[in-house]
């Protein structure tokens, strides 16, 4: 912007007492971005932040986490979320003047660390613009491009600002001079000549890669962000400082921090001062809510200094505290010259440890433990000896037997020895502190299951249904137990638990070396919930040993290319690979990959995605060393940012008619539900409800009702109704039916085997429809007419290739034959191209149902549609029965451009049997008089028949 800078008054004004100045947050010319945490609801799932400023909003990528971090709302990434605004503009582009604040937090420092960005990376020198907070002296700080032109912290956070606190980071460039300031203070300047790239998205925790077509891997800010703003000119140092002191107006920075472990009888608390602070008033207990109430048992004074120490005599607690409890405290802050005050703090809490062994690894109560398991624990307050009991018997451990005396150990661990598989084991640890023995408490453990081969062809099943800890067993009794690397979140999988993955770090580590170098055919199988979010190249899975030598099936290639099976011994110009169309969409899919000499074959849904040749084979890999689940061989690919549920090996080529038979999972329950889980089902579809029986049922026990906690959990003991009964039939009929538009339904098959034992069901869930569906478009595919499972849409739709007539054309002139890239709802919609050159253009389904347009008491026929600016404006007509014609009332309307829906009364189609419906036609032109006309594509989804007071 101009070198002249304008100053304006922020929204909110804070007002002091008897006339005394406004004082509010400063901007400099225009406020462009203006984002604050205190927008957003708390958690996971946020998709927009908004934007105060000029500009308009910020849409997520990843999983960014709203919560509280110190006390202060925050928004948290990780390696693999951030946010993405509009694209600069000239203001701070070239060699204009801007200001970047940043209210940041940074809990560790690695790499180059991102926190606003724009124009991108790639020179020439001095025309990147990336605010960063890393600890490089060299660029550090700002990444204009160049190390004449780059930024580090060089005035008194020579290393970065300390991690582990909230800081205000500020950053302006005048047209001549880059300055960053830390907490109002100038920390770093260099004269520097910018011509910042025009034109690129702004982004919050990322920075733009060489190319300006995504992010650059490996530079996110992992860390937390509650204030972000740009200004398009330059703050003055008394602007920031005056800023800095209202952003924080409470006060913060609590040492020890919320929820800190405090290993000591007395503490010094301590807290940054608020900006308008003249005095703070503390309050502490061991009550939460006499201090969030601030009680007077709990005031401890009005302190002129940010800090109080407690626990020695003449100060709070005299007699010291007392290990084994948490405490709170708060602090308000207190300007009696300004009319807010006081300005109430948060709640924090620190605990004093207690003088038991505490804290046990693994967890009290842990399953799937490894039988060679080292035990560890946390030790007591003040603890200089430790002895171990451990045993099979939880009385003689409590009591000391002999047995399960284990002797003094100095240091926190215990190697149990190799344990009995399937046994639960019972361990505690007395802590001495040179004056007294803290008996602790008896806490335990269960190994690993026995886990017997039943395939012998399936040589891995990683069925990620433990739920808790770092294992992941492998149930098909081969005994090649995966473990869970950087902290993945055990989440309700596809069936059972699953495991998601963050797109960090996060991935799984399979021991099967030896399985990958013994295969000649293989099948990989598993459900995949892929976000579709995240750096560029992630994996499903990646077994070899480094870049020369792998197999991998990758969700997305690049930012946005295809599912991608390959396999190499000599490096990435080696690949045998195949692309299917399209990337793997999000939500829960099934994926298989088969490689046999004779050739690859990729699955998703059970369908074929792609096919092709190989010249290696598994074995060809040898002995694999790096074996991983949502990770890379390549070290500058992105990690999976998504969920895996019941992974499989198979040492043979399986079939589609055996793949689809692994999408059950568990065997033994109930599967394939009509209507399907989380389905829409028209009236006619949603009953009666049926299932295929699970492999070993002699009866099954149907649950069914509207509440889906007591669906699940109810037994054959309910009498509220939910349990209706064991019954014979693969089928069940409610007998209260469903209701138009009706649920959510839920019910539950579990089934009762021939040995007399239960596999209890999954929970499914559906809602009626509110209307009755003609065509979503959702059943047609890609395979190849005479191929089993064939259904391509031109097949349903007939329309005019091969005539001189009829113009139209259904479907793309190549795989994938549907639209999927904007379809109005689901996955798919139909392309139809007409030309109407002396021709009418019409495409033509015949109907199997629904015939009865009149039952459930439907009059509306709805259709969505859209078209292109690009195409020839025609009339565009909907005929029943072959000639029962009625036209769009746009004489144009192939150009409009969003989805729009086209609802006809049916009493529209005088003359039509609506009783009996047999085709349905949609046409250009004028039906059955040819003119000199012209040419484009529409698309069309959701062909629907409502009620009339159903109908949106």
């Amino acid at each position: 912007m101009c070198s002249k800078s304008t100053y304006l008054i922020s929204i909110v004004v804070f007002l002091s007492i008897a006339g005394a100045s406004a004082r509010a947050q400063l901007v400099v010319d225009q406020l462009l971005v203006e984002l604050k945490a205190e927008d957003l609801a708390y958690g996971e799932g946020v998709a927009t932040w908004p934007n105060r400023g000029t500009l308009t909003d910020f849409t997520a990528n990843g999983s960014p986490v709203v919560e509280d971090v110190d006390g202060i709302k925050a928004v948290t990434f990780d390696a693999s979320s951030w946010f993405e605004g509009p694209t600069s503009v000239p203001g701070i582009e070239g060699s204009g003047t801007r200001s970047i604040e940043v209210w940041a937090y940074n809990p560790s420092m690695a790499g180059e660390e991102t926190m606003v960005s724009w124009a991108h990376r790639g020179g020439p020198e001095g025309t990147n613009m990336a605010f960063n907070y890393s600890a490089d002296s060299s660029w550090g700080a700002v990444g204009h491009w160049g190390g004449a032109f780059d930024m580090g912290y060089t005035g008194n956070h020579p290393s970065g600002p300390a991690v582990g606190n909230w800081w205000h980071l500020v950053y302006t460039y005048d047209g001549t001079t880059a300055r960053v300031y830390v907490n109002g203070e100038e920390e770093a300047v260099k004269a520097v000549a910018l011509d910042t790239h025009a034109g690129n998205v702004i982004r919050v925790a990322a920075q733009s890669n060489t190319a300006a077509t995504g992010i650059q891997n490996g530079m996110n800010f992992i860390g937390s962000v509650s204030v972000v703003r740009i200004h398009d000119g330059a703050l003055r140092q008394a602007d920031i400082q005056n800023n800095f002191k209202l952003g924080r107006l409470k006060a913060w920075n609590p040492k020890p921090a919320d929820g800190a472990i405090e290993a000591a009888t007395w503490a010094n608390l301590s807290w940054t001062a608020g900006g308008f602070a003249v005095s703070h008033d503390v309050y502490l207990g061991d009550n939460f809510d006499e201090v969030n109430d601030g009680t007077s048992e709990t005031f401890r004074g009005n302190h002129t200094m940010p800090f109080i120490v407690v626990g020695f005599v003449g100060f709070p607690f005299p007699e010291g505290l007392v290990p084994g409890t948490t405490y709170y405290w708060r602090v308000d802050q207190i300007n009696d010259q300004h009319a807010e005050s006081p300005w109430t703090g948060d709640v924090w809490s620190f605990t004093v440890p207690p003088k038991k062994a505490y804290a046990p690894v693994p967890a009290d109560g842990a399953e799937f433990i490894s039988t060679d398991v080292t035990l560890t624990w946390t030790a007591g307050f003040g603890a200089k000896l430790h002895h171990v009991y451990f045993g099979d018997n939880a009385v003689d451990v409590e009591a000391g037997a002999p047995d399960t005396d284990k002797g003094s150990a100095a240091t926190t661990t215990y190697a149990a020895g190799m344990l009995e598989l399937g046994k639960k084991y019972y361990w505690r640890v007395d802590e001495f502190d040179a004056f007294t023995t803290h008996t602790g408490d008896v806490w335990s453990l269960t190994t690993i299951p026995v886990i017997s081969v039943t395939d012998p062809n399936l040589v891995g099943w990683w069925k990620f249904d433990e739920g808790q800890g770092t294992n992941a067993l492998d149930w098909s009794g081969q005994g090649n137990h995966g473990t869970l690397v950087g902290g993945p979140k055990w989440i309700a999988g596809y069936d059972g638990d699953g495991v998601e993955l963050d797109g960090g770090d996060d991935y799984v580590t399979l021991p099967i070396g030896p399985v990958i170098s013994s295969l000649t055919s293989a099948t990989f199988t598993g459900w995949v919930n892929f976000a579709n979010t995240g750096g560029a190249w992630q994996r499903i899975f990646d077994f070899g040993s480094g870049t020369g030598s792998y197999i991998f099936l990758c969700p997305r290639t690049g930012s946005d290319g295809p599912l991608r099976l390959a396999i190499t011994t000599g490096g990435g110009g080696g690949e045998s690979l195949i692309n299917s169309p399209d990337t793997l969409a999000s939500g829960w899919h099934h994926v298989a990959a088969v490689i046999e000499p004779a050739g690859m074959r990729l699955y998703v849904d059970g369908v074929v995605a792609a096919s092709g040749s190989t010249s290696v084979i598994p074995r060809d890999l040898g002995q694999t060393a790096n074996n991983w689940l949502g990770r890379s061989q390549y070290g500058a690919d992105a990690y999976l940012n998504g969920s895996l549920d019941d992974f499989r090996i198979y040492d043979f080529a399986l079939s589609q008619a055996q793949i689809k038979d692994t999408m059950r999972g568990d065997p033994l329950l109930a599967w394939n539900p009509s209507p399907a889980n989380g389905s829409n089902p028209g009236i006619r579809d949603a009953v009666p409800l049926s299932w295929s029986a699970g492999d070993n049922a002699a009866g099954h026990d149907v649950y069914f009702g509207a509440d889906i906690e007591a669906v699940k959990d109810a037994d054959a003991s309910d009498a509220t109704g939910i349990y209706r009964g064991r019954q014979n039939a693969t089928t069940y009929s409610p007998p209260e039916g469903v209701e138009w538009g009706g649920g959510p339904y839920y019910w539950r098959v579990d089934e009762y085997n021939a040995d007399g034992t239960i596999s209890k069901g999954r929970t499914w869930g559906f809602t009626a429809a509110d209307f009755i569906p003609v065509d979503d478009f959702e059943s047609y595919n890609d395979i190849a007419e005479g191929e089993p499972g064939s259904n391509r849409i031109y097949l349903t739709w007939i329309d005019g290739f091969g005539t001189t007539t009829n113009g139209a054309f259904v479907g793309n002139m190549d795989v994938p034959l549907t639209e999927r890239g904007n379809p109005h709802g689901g996955a798919q919609a139909m392309p139809l191209s007409y030309d109407d050159n002396l021709k009418t253009s019409e495409a033509t389904m015949t109907l199997i149902y629904p015939r009865d347009w009149t039952e459930q008491g439907v009059a509306k026929l709805s259709l969505w549609f859209r078209g292109d600016p690009a195409n020839v404006g025609e009339r565009m007509f909907v005929a029943l029965n072959g000639n029962v014609v009625v036209y769009h009332d746009d004489p144009a309307v192939t150009l409009v451009t969003p989805w729009t829906e086209w609802v006809i009364d049916l009493q529209a189609f005088a003359g039509a049997d609506l009783t009996n419906v047999s085709t349905i036609t949609i046409g250009f032109g004028t039906k059955n008089s040819p003119a000199a006309g012209g040419t484009g594509q529409m698309y069309f989804d959701d062909i629907r028949l409502y009620r009339p007071t159903s109908q949106p």
